[in-house]
């Protein structure tokens, strides 16, 4: 094709009104999970985002075996899509030892409007919710059970520096006790705002998320309001 002025000027006007195209950015990592010092599960956290909507897709699997045989079995997948540092949409499904449940949000004007196995009805505000990737979570009163959906108040308290095991090594990191409706959960954030780990009690005993693998820093993907 021959290029000439007319060419050229139309090309120029097509890249001034031609929208730019966003560069997506994506992180995972995956969480070992134990019951005492026995492994009984893991957990895949994947994030993504492009321009100011990010993406968290959330895969857990449990199977607890006593003499060779499954005692319990728990599976969760949920995705939420999150603009602004708002949540749009969350939908959840879980199997909890054949109990099936589910949690699906819509933001729509006054809050989020969730249907649940455990709720239905409008949440105000914007909470979080109980993916607890991003640290900004804890400065949200309510936080939405992706189980069930039902909505929780969760104050938070810091408590200290722990060091825990990563990949590699170890890391520092600052405790945070959850209180309220979550009064048996501890989250861990190392100094660089990233999700460490976490504790809590389940069935008498104490369950832990321990990193197991860990991929680029996830912090700076969230778009906060």
């Amino acid at each position: 094709m021959t290029m000439n002025r007319r060419t050229l000027l139309a090309g120029a006007t097509a890249a001034l009104i031609t929208p730019t195209t966003v560069q997506a950015a994506a992180g995972q990592r995956v969480f070992d999970i134990y019951r005492d010092d026995k492994k009984i599960g893991s957990q895949t956290l994947a994030v993504s985002r492009s321009g100011r909507q990010v993406r968290v897709d959330i895969n857990i699997d449990i199977n607890v075996r006593i003499l060779g045989l499954s005692a319990y079995s728990y599976a969760l997948s949920s995705r939420e899509l999150w603009e602004n540092g708002m949540l749009r949409t969350l939908k959840a499904t879980t199997n909890d030892n054949g109990n099936r449940e589910f949690a699906n949000a819509e933001r729509v004007s006054g809050g989020l409007q969730i249907v649940g196995s455990g709720f239905k009805g409008l949440v105000p505000g914007n909470p979080g919710t109980t993916t607890y990737w991003a640290k900004a979570f804890l400065q949200r009163p309510v936080w939405i059970n992706t189980q069930n959906g039902q909505p929780m108040n969760v104050p938070v308290r810091k408590v200290g520096t722990v060091s825990l095991p990563v990949p590699g090594g170890s890391v520092q990191a600052h405790k945070y006790d959850c209180l309220g409706d979550l009064d048996t959960l501890d989250l861990y954030y190392d100094t660089q705002r990233e999700w460490v780990g976490n504790s809590f009690e389940a069935r008498g005993e104490r369950a832990r998320f321990v990193l197991a693998s860990k991929g680029r820093s996830l912090d700076p993907l969230w778009v906060d309001a």
